[in-house]
Parts: C-alpha cells; structure tokens; sequence
C-alpha cells in the first residue's frame, strides 16, 4: 500500500451522476482486480473508490458514481488538480483460479464495469471470455469505445433506452437468462446489491456452483 498526491489527468464525463478520472500514476500503486482505493482531497473525508485500471497501466482509472461530499467535490475538478490516493486496499478477483479452457463470464451493472476492466486488462492468454453488462441509459455505458477492442465477446443492454439505442431491452438478468453459460465456467460480477443477488440465483440455475462465483462492490455508500 502507498499514499501519494496523484494529478488529475483527463476526466471524461458519461451522466450528470459519472465521471471517468485518469490520474497520474505512481509505481509503487500495483492494484488487483477487484481493489479499491481511498481518494481524498483537503478538508474533505476521504471515500474509498473501486480501481478500473491494471497494474502498470499508464494512468490509475476510476469511474465514479456522484453520492457524497468527496464525489461532489471531485466533480467540480478539472484536469491538472491534485488528489490525494491510498491504496490499493480489499480482497480482488483470485486471477489463480482462471484457466485458459474455461468460459469466464463477466457480469456488470452500471459502474460495477470498474473492477471488471481492471479484470479484462490483467488477464492473458485466455480467449473464452464474455461479457455481460447492463446500465440504465445509453449515457451511462462506461468504457463503451473500450469494450469493443477488449478480446471478449459483450453483450449490452439498458433499461431505459434512448430512441437511438438499438440494442436489447431490459436487465442484465435478461441477457443470462437466454444465454448458454456451460457450467463449468467462472463468473466474475461487480453491481448493485439487488442485481448481484439476483445473477447469483441465475447462475446457481445454469449449474455453476458457489465456489465458482466471485463478487466485487459496485460502490461503498452504505
């Protein structure tokens, strides 16, 4: 673990509640799939935030959803302010268990796409990857540029589309329930409470069982 003064690099922003920050990294900060930090500015609490970004990568990337004074005050940032990082902290996705034969389903929604990005950009060699992920509105498709290029096949869907969306309709439930997951797969999902809770009895369904489920927290405001 490391604490140091990061610079906002680029923000990029997606609803009026996401922002995308790429911060200025640091190469003692080597977070897993599935870590979060503790991001702080003067005066303010500090609040712990889920990492989108791999060890190494050029900048440390956090997508964040607006819900407290720490969000509020770091939405009013522009590129080239300074913010304070402690981290990586918390269990991550156990990248040991992921063999190169076996499917690997990746499950999200809405900002819980964060710990999974960080998961696609940390594992090699393995081509049976899919992912699963399911948002509110078009706005709110984080990382959507980037997903195309990742080496998966993804499968999208919102809850309130745009008349422009031409995409599926509904919850991410949705998308599982008509797909063949072989159950000797691995599931990897981030999301809201509800959501995870709701994939976990799908999947029990489809054959997989507990110990081939792994969670991660889409947020930390309760």
């Amino acid at each position: 673990m490391v604490k140091f003064e990061a610079e906002i690099l680029e923000i990029r922003d997606f609803s009026d509640n996401v922002k995308v920050f790429y911060l200025s990294s640091n190469n003692e900060f080597t977070p897993k799939p599935g870590q979060y930090a503790w991001l702080s500015l003067p005066g303010i609490t500090a609040a712990p935030m889920a990492i989108a970004s791999a060890a190494k990568e050029e900048s440390i990337i956090f997508a964040v959803r607006k819900w407290g004074e720490l969000t509020t005050a770091l939405f009013k940032k522009s590129p080239g302010a300074k913010v304070i990082v402690d981290g990586p902290y918390g269990s991550e996705f156990p990248i040991s268990v992921i063999e190169a034969d076996k499917p690997l389903y990746l499950i999200a929604g809405g900002t819980g796409i964060t710990p999974i990005r960080s998961l696609v950009k940390s594992v090699v060699n393995t081509a049976n990857l899919e992912l699963f992920y399911g948002v509110k509105s078009d706005e709110e498709l984080i990382f959507l540029t980037e997903i195309g290029k990742w080496p998966l096949t993804s499968q999208l869907i919102l809850e309130e589309p745009s008349d422009q969306w031409e995409g599926a309709n509904g919850m991410v439930t949705d998308l599982l329930e008509q797909s063949d997951l072989k159950p000797n797969g691995l599931a990897f999902i981030c999301g809201p409470p509800n959501m995870m809770a709701a994939v976990i009895d799908l999947l029990r369904v489809k054959g997989l069982e507990d110990g081939q489920i792994y969670l991660s927290l889409e947020k930390f405001d309760k």
